[in-house]
């Protein structure tokens, strides 16, 4: 490959220095042309376009879509840019860097004249977005002018490795191809391609494969995470975006709005070979129904031209439900985008599978069976060899078809996406409600800022009153945030702002629950704790539009002879407490309330002694943090903890499917809000003496099963023990992973908090708790089944005691939760939060509500010396649960209060 690029530049070298001089002439009358007819900036010219456009099989030297072979990032990175530096019909944008330091590309596709102008079509898609704006004749010139813009994505999940394959091959074909069909769709659309949502994850997974060729593991999915933080659950980060999916979606939301939104995934292999939209029920009321009709006529026209190519098996309508808000299918389709994803049937990695009829099974939504014609499924497969070529061959069928679709119906798609905007700024206009209305007097001003990056993010419309204004009764000052309804993103606001109810879904009529294909409830402002006022009347108010904001807090001016103070109420105060005490200053926590110059202060404020340099140290972190500082001019008259920086380990499996994700979720918060704390393995706890090295250990959502005894014996053959080297970067990796704690480490973990240490679980690993600690702790939902209780990610509220340590800052009564699959108490125990005798749902779907009322949500059970704050859902819940995150930062401190 390297030898072909070598080859090519020095056949080019010698035309150079003849055309230097003719270059800079040229490039002169250019710039003197820009200066009497400026333009908007557009992306680099193509100077190094020389040349011929090298097919991928030849560029890389190797077979795309034989069986045993696969294409690595670099490689296929390498080839994009060879096509943007070749042909015209290509431009490459880097678009962000990747978490383990690599960058993540795009390719821009169209014709020479298109990809001369992108940022006039870019302005024109703008401009449609917000058509309420343009009057009729600019409106029809600018839909008239406009082309469908299509967006595909795939391989998020990095072991589904097809795309990432057909991404060069769907490029070349697009760049060089001379067929009408291709002419077509270049003239009336652009396509945003990018090869891969998580570059690192698949550099990993090709290692392993091609590490695992000709031995016993071939094909079996790595036993590590393919990610530095959350795996598989890369998918769920669209919400937060904490991860790449940041890069990505700043081109979905901000530059390209795409009118077609694809993430192409792979599923397992033993019932359809593709699936294609529509979604099985139920579907989120706030998806436009012309996004709806979008997606019957994808896959209406897919499933015909899956047919004429003779490729069976493709299926609709089934497995995915249309509810789940939180991925890449549900932050574009509520976009005004006909958002969508696929699922090829997988192979292993790039081996070949066989599926047997007697190896098919039903998926939900197909109840005559994967061998029986239904109306969602009329192109039976009947089985046989199933290879990496023809997941391939089936995403470009569809992706092409797609295309056509996207190119012959221009100006159906265009005008769809137009009136999907005007419905949005009608329907603020005309149905309740209005807007919500967001103060900035929070009782977490660091969450508020990352609530509004989320929505600036999105490119949704966000007001500050320029003046203070009346609605519903209320008088609001100047500053207050408000978020119209009346925008032409609407329902993304409303499936981001509103409550959720999730309808009571069964498999037959009074039969069993049917369990939803995503979490049911999710309400953004609740789960981050965030106040807001949703106005269901008419008002009036000057308000300004912004695109950014910064909050900040401040020290406040007055004598402050003994120190500084600062509240519990934000997550930031954990960060700080741990800056200061890292800068040798003394801190000591309030037991109880106390009034600072008229403030009240909670319990759980925190007080931090004089010392010289503390007042420049504390307005830097009143910049940074958005907290408020108090002056303490004498000691408060109030009992105290002191206060010092606790030693915090995290458990993380090595084992994928041990819980990695959750502990990942809580590694990728804890270094956000910069926690120190060090990564636990189960070598680590078998060697005991923990004592000695953690004063507190968080144990997240693993079961005690997978806890003690880990992976299966034989999950994998112990030859596999032999390329441990390819993992993560920098990991050193034990002689197995999969073994688990074991006796001897469940006991370790016991013996620490025995002799005084503070052990934190949730969710599943309460089970350590409640069925190998001698205590009295019982979960109380344990022996239900679904029918009796279900709740499957779904906003809860509870009572917290705020005077409690672990209750510090938390809201005492309606605190929110996120709560999936978890847990509740009763027994010998200190409760720190309980659930109402009321049905605590809120958001979502809870089947069973009289079963969880009243029971004990957070519990800190005596055991020994020390301590375990036992939690029965997830205080970190994929990055979202901002609301709860505290119950961990006290946590740490609460193990060295003294």
């Amino acid at each position: 490959m390297k030898k072909i690029i070598s080859g090519v530049k020095k056949m080019k070298k010698m035309e150079k220095d003849r055309e230097k001089l003719f270059l800079m002439l040229v490039l002169a009358s250019i710039f003197i042309f820009a200066l009497i007819y400026p333009v908007a900036a557009q992306p680099p010219p193509h100077a190094q376009q020389q040349g011929q456009t090298i097919e991928p099989n030849e560029f890389l030297d190797m077979e795309l879509g034989a069986d045993y072979t696969l294409a690595r990032y670099d490689d296929i990175k390498e080839y994009f840019y060879h096509v943007g530096e070749t042909s015209p019909k290509v431009f490459i944008e880097d678009i962000g860097p990747t978490l383990l330091g690599d960058r993540q590309i795009q390719a821009i596709i169209g014709t020479p004249s298109t990809i001369a102008r992108l940022d006039h079509f870019k302005e024109i898609n703008k401009k449609l977005s917000n058509p309420h704006k343009l009057d009729k004749k600019e409106l029809e010139r600018l839909k008239e002018e406009a082309k469908t813009i299509v967006m595909l994505t795939g391989n998020s999940h990095s072991t589904e490795i097809g795309y990432s394959q057909n991404s060069m091959e769907v490029l070349y074909d697009l760049s060089t191809s001379k067929r009408d069909e291709v002419k077509q769709i270049l003239e009336n659309t652009i396509v945003v391609l990018v090869p891969t949502l998580n570059p690192d994850g698949q550099k990993i997974v090709v290692d392993w494969y091609n590490e695992s060729l000709d031995t016993d593991y071939e094909g079996m999915t790595l036993p590590y995470t393919y990610h530095k933080y959350i795996d598989h659950d890369i998918n769920r980060d669209w919400v937060m975006y904490h991860t790449e999916t940041r890069n990505v979606a700043k081109q979905m939301f901000q530059e390209w709005k795409p009118h077609f939104f694809v993430d192409m995934h792979e599923m397992g292999n033993r019932h359809v070979r593709f699936w294609v939209p529509p979604y099985f029920n139920p579907i989120n009321p706030y998806k436009h129904n012309l996004v709806l009709g979008g997606h019957h006529m994808v896959g209406g026209h897919a499933k015909t031209e899956f047919n004429k190519a003779g490729q069976y098996g493709i299926g609709s309508d089934m497995i995915f439900d249309g509810w789940w808000y939180g991925s890449t299918r549900g932050a574009s389709t509520f976009h005004n985008m006909v958002g969508m994803h696929t699922e090829a049937a997988r192979v292993d990695g790039a081996s070949p599978v066989y599926i047997a009829e007697e190896d098919f099974v039903t998926p939900t939504g197909l109840p005559d069976g994967p061998l029986q014609r239904a109306t969602n499924f009329f192109d039976v497969w009947p089985g046989g060899w199933w290879h990496l070529r023809d997941i391939m061959d089936y995403n470009e069928t569809f992706i092409y078809s797609l295309l056509n679709l996207a190119s012959k119906y221009q100006s159906e798609f265009i005008d769809n996406w137009v009136q999907m905007a005007q419905d949005g700024v009608d329907d603020g206009l005309g149905e309740s409600p209005y807007a919500y209305i967001i103060p900035e007097d929070q009782h977490d001003p660091g969450n508020l800022q990352t609530f509004l990056d989320v929505f600036f993010l999105k490119d949704l419309e966000v007001h500050q009153a320029k003046s203070a204004f009346t609605a519903g009764g209320e008088e609001y000052p100047e500053g207050t945030y408000v978020i119209r309804t009346s925008q032409p993103f609407r329902n993304k606001v409303m499936v981001m702002m509103d409550t959720m109810e999730y309808p009571d879904t069964r498999l037959y009529p009074d039969g069993p629950p049917r369990m939803p294909y995503g979490i049911t409830g999710w309400t953004v402002p609740l789960l981050m704790d965030i106040d807001y006022v949703e106005v269901v009347d008419q008002f009036e108010a000057d308000l300004a539009r912004i695109s950014e904001v910064e909050i900040i807090g401040t020290v406040i001016e007055g004598g402050a002879n003994f120190g500084y103070t600062f509240g519990p109420e934000s997550n930031n105060a954990a960060p700080a407490r741990h800056r200061l005490l890292e800068n040798g200053f003394e801190l000591s926590w309030a037991k109880e309330s106390f009034t600072i110059a008229g403030k009240e202060m909670l319990p759980g404020s925190t007080i931090v002694k004089a010392e010289n340099g503390l007042e420049e140290k504390l307005v830097d972190l009143a910049k940074e943090l958005a907290i408020t500082f108090y002056p303490v001019d004498e000691a408060p008259d109030i009992e105290q903890y002191e206060l010092e920086q606790p030693s915090i380990g995290l458990y993380w499996s090595w084992g994928r499917g041990r819980g990695e994700r959750d502990a990942g979720w809580v590694h990728l918060m804890y270094d956000n809000f910069e926690i120190p704390f060090s990564v636990l393995r189960d070598d680590d706890i078998r060697e005991g003496n923990l004592i000695e090295k953690f004063d507190v250990i968080h144990i997240a959502n693993v079961s005690l099963s997978k806890l003690e005894h880990g992976l299966p014996d034989d999950s994998y053959p112990d030859e596999i023990w032999d390329h441990l080297e390819y993992g993560l970067p920098g990991e050193d990796y034990p002689e197995s992973w999969t073994a688990g704690l074991g006796e001897e480490g469940l006991e370790n973990l016991a013996n620490f908090v025995e002799q005084g240490g503070t052990l934190i679980t949730a969710n599943n690993s309460t089970e350590f708790v409640t069925e190998y600690l001698p205590v009295n702790v019982t979960d109380e939902l344990d022996p239900l089944d679904v029918e009796e209780f279900l709740c499957p990610g779904t906003v809860l509220k509870m009572n917290v005691d705020t005077t409690h340590p672990v209750g510090y800052g938390l809201r005492p009564e309606d605190h929110h939760i996120k709560f999936s699959f978890g847990s509740a108490f009763s027994g010998d125990f200190t409760s720190v939060a309980n659930y109402p005798d009321e049905n605590p749902m809120v958001s979502g779907w809870l089947l069973g509500p009289e079963h969880i009322q009243e029971l004990s949500a957070i519990a800190d059970v005596p055991y020994g010396e020390g301590r375990i704050v036992t939690v029965g859902f997830d205080p970190e819940f994929r990055g979202q649960a901002y609301s709860t995150m505290k119950i961990l930062f006290n946590s740490h401190f609460y193990s060295v209060a003294k």
